[in-house]
């Protein structure tokens, strides 16, 4: 007998969420005998294929703040349907109520669990969309999942619970010798099936072609959440090489093959294009410390064929190339060099070379930012190097941040949602490149020679810009209350964390500014985002709220709703001194009476009071 349709519509029937059921039938009631997989839900190859309709893309470019690997524009050629989702009252898709159900399912059973472990690409799929939503929530319209009736606890829920599994299956799974990886990436590099492999074999080598087949963003960030686990600091220098052996060759667009069939003939082959999933292996490769010598004649190749790149080539495989860069870069903190000082006065010169050039061909804002992070890399290898290199990187700098700084803001209706994703992206990449450049200027006074002229236009445009205003606090606030457990539907009210990092790498720059460019309307601000960061962050649902008043008024579907939440925000807004400073006429009216901190001890509730 087959329940598939039973579970995924019993929400329509009577108002029980399908965990309940799933516990009903997990206690083997008299009379039911139910194969739980079987009977209940979709086959595997039922659920991959309902993920291939769904949009691989992420909700907002943005969200590439936070995995740089992401790439500025559609990575696949999706053939699926863009259209909303049919959701239940949750806000589930049926795709998403279904795999939610599964991850229940596995959660209480784990044996089942470790028999199943292809369940994990769903899982951590369901967590990505989930992610993408509570972190910019104005674009749950754009989710292919969800819909605008969920909530970020409903968000938060799933993400949690596929960490979880995800964290026991793969390492429990793991044997002492990590030798069993070869066997998988041997079958990928010569084209061999999986018969043979285990069941976690059998998940690496699934998620990697399901990766390179369509190269979508979804897809590799999948691949990136398995294999970065799978891998330890102690990986080893021979297998490590083909990894990056296996990256190279996914990575040859379109490069022709010839071989010989078994009678002899000559025929010509292409290879699978997937650059996207070159670029996550080289990454994960890269993140381990582990020093392979292809890896490293792989960044100086890169290197080189920059300066091969013609400038009406600079949009396409020059900003190729420089991702791809940027994706093997080894971590700034160990002790593994990204480029030698040659090559990396060479990248800089490349990049110089398409900015000023003549040719016809305008350069691409896109590929002007993707040169920050480039920078930022090459930062710490050119600071005892002078030359013109050091006014060009600030002539960028400066250039990108003019255009992403969101202060001039115009028309909001008009405004393109992608572009203001870009922006934030671009904006948070100049600021990590002015903050590395303020750390070895404490100590290089050639570089602060270099600096100094750029320095202070730069650091004042950085000041004050409208990210540290407290034009989100309400929204910050709302989202304490939602995370005390007064809920409501996630709305484009809510503040975005791509923004919210922007303002932290704000805050770390503007804490640290020199004298002359603080003045009588600096502190206030400062203060309102020094508290908007340190506030809210640690609070846990466990943490008790200091009111609760009219945000408790329920409708009558037992949401609160927006007027009220908004309220109670407004209330807290005008009773509370949140930053402490008599000068900040936002955060402290005037009706207050100076030192008159009558709240305070409901405020010490609060991690980030500072009263």
């Amino acid at each position: 007998m087959r329940y598939s349709n039973f579970l995924l519509h019993l929400e329509l029937i009577i108002p029980r969420r399908p965990e309940d059921i799933l516990q009903m039938l997990s206690q083997n009631p008299p009379g039911l005998s139910v194969n739980l997989l079987q009977d209940i839900f979709p086959s595997a190859e039922r659920l991959d294929a309902t993920l291939e309709t769904l949009s691989p893309e992420v909700i907002d470019p943005s969200i590439e703040i936070f995995d740089a690997l992401i790439p500025p524009a559609p990575s696949s050629k999706f053939k699926g349907t863009l259209t909303t989702p049919s959701t239940d009252r949750r806000g589930f898709s049926n795709y998403a109520r279904t795999v939610d159900a599964l991850l229940h399912a596995l959660r209480e059973d784990r044996h089942l669990a470790r028999q199943n472990l292809w369940a994990l690409r769903h899982f951590f799929a369901l967590s990505i969309y989930a992610q993408d939503l509570l972190r910019v929530p104005s674009a749950s319209s754009r989710s292919p999942v969800f819909d605008n009736k969920v909530t970020p606890a409903l968000l938060a829920d799933i993400i949690l619970k596929a960490k979880q599994l995800s964290v026991y299956l793969l390492t429990s799974a793991r044997t002492e010798d990590d030798s069993w990886r070869r066997g998988v990436v041997d079958r990928l590099l010569n084209e061999r099936d999986a018969n043979g492999l285990n069941e976690l074999q059998t998940l690496l080598f699934d998620v990697i072609n399901f990766s390179r087949k369509d190269d979508s963003t979804r897809d590799t960030r999948i691949l990136k959440m398995v294999l970065e686990p799978l891998v330890t600091a102690s990986f080893d220098i021979a297998e490590a090489d083909l990894w990056v052996q296996l990256a190279r060759k996914l990575e040859k667009l379109g490069e022709s093959i010839f071989h010989a069939n078994v009678s002899g003939d000559i025929l010509l082959t292409n290879t699978i294009i997937a650059p996207q999933t070159s670029m996550t292996i080289m990454s994960v490769i890269s993140a381990t410390g582990t020093e392979p010598p292809k890896l490293d004649r792989y960044r100086n190749e890169l290197a080189a064929a920059l300066l091969g790149v013609k400038t009406h080539k600079a949009n396409t495989e020059g900003l190729l190339t420089l991702r791809k860069l940027a994706a093997s870069a080894p971590d700034p903190k160990g002790t593994v060099e990204f480029l030698p000082t040659p090559r990396a006065v060479n990248v800089v010169k490349a990049c110089q070379s398409w900015v000023l050039s003549d040719d016809d061909e305008e350069l691409d804002e896109e590929v002007e930012s993707a040169m920050l992070p480039i920078f930022t890399h090459l930062a710490p290898i050119l600071q005892t190097v002078r030359g013109s290199h050091w006014a060009f990187i600030f002539d960028v700098l400066e250039a990108v941040l003019e255009r992403a700084s969101p202060e001039r803001d115009g028309d909001e209706e008009s405004k393109d949602p992608n572009d203001e994703g870009l922006g934030l992206v671009a904006l948070t990449r100049t600021l990590r490149l002015v903050t590395i450049l303020e750390e070895l200027a404490k100590t290089n006074k050639g570089l602060m020679m270099e600096w100094q002229d750029r320095r202070m236009g730069v650091l004042t445009t950085i000041r004050d810009l409208n990210v540290l205003g407290n034009r989100e606090f309400l929204d910050i606030v709302s989202y304490y209350l939602l995370s005390c457990g007064d809920v409501f539907p996630v709305s484009g009210e809510l503040s975005s964390a791509p923004r919210s990092a922007c303002r932290e790498l704000v805050l770390e720059i503007v804490q640290h500014l020199p004298p002359s460019l603080i003045d009588q309307d600096t502190l206030p601000k400062v203060c309102c985002g020094f508290v908007q960061r340190t506030s809210f962050p640690n609070l846990s649902v466990s943490d008790e709220p200091p009111h609760r008043g009219p945000v408790n008024n329920r409708s009558k579907n037992g949401v609160p709703t927006s007027e009220s939440s908004r309220a109670e925000a407004n209330r807290i807004l005008r009773d509370r001194s949140w930053c402490g400073y008599r000068g900040c006429r936002t955060c402290y009216p005037a009706t207050r009476t100076a030192g008159n901190h009558s709240t305070r001890s409901q405020f010490q509730l609060w991690p980030g009071w500072r009263g």
